[in-house]
């Protein structure tokens, strides 16, 4: 018997639709801890694969007009990182204030993982791929566990027509 620890996302409930179980109709979908860590890594992929329209000089300057960082949630087009060569991707001087960029979108998107830490390990000039190390505790109702995993994130604009 498998221990679940968490419903599926809300979307996937609505549409029945979950790569991460299967259900009978009027169930909900519980997720076992190894899915519920998969799906955390998925949504945080497509956080950091999406481009904002947002700049890093606009994000910053939004920061320093706000009281708390969780009033920017709701700002269409925000979530999502900067056009990446806004970021420096291939400066690592300036890795922190990407990473500190990264862990912001992961508290305001993806509350499931808490207290997250983002590390840059490398860019890949060759792939144009940022690989970058994720941590924090993974957390739904009473299950609170440290998770650490890697990201790839892909340097190339991946900005939808608005």
């Amino acid at each position: 018997m498998k221990d679940f620890v968490a419903k599926a996302l809300l979307f996937d409930q609505l549409t029945a639709e979950s790569a991460w179980a299967p259900r009978e109709k009027n169930t909900p979908i519980l997720l076992t801890k190894e899915q519920l860590l998969a799906s955390v890594q998925s949504e945080i992929s497509d956080i950091f694969n999406t481009r904002s329209s947002f700049t890093s000089e606009q994000i910053q300057d939004l920061l320093n007009k706000v009281r708390h960082e969780t009033a920017l949630s709701g700002i269409p087009g925000f979530m999502g990182l900067p056009p990446m060569q806004n970021v420096f991707v291939e400066d690592s001087s300036r890795w922190s204030t990407f990473e500190d960029l990264c862990e912001m979108m992961i508290r305001l998107y993806e509350p499931r993982l808490a207290e997250p830490s983002v590390s840059v390990r490398n860019f890949d000039p060759l792939q144009q791929n940022l690989n970058i190390t994720i941590s924090g505790v993974l957390k739904s109702g009473a299950l609170r566990e440290n998770v650490s995993f890697p990201l790839n994130i892909a340097a190339g604009e991946n900005v939808p027509e608005t």
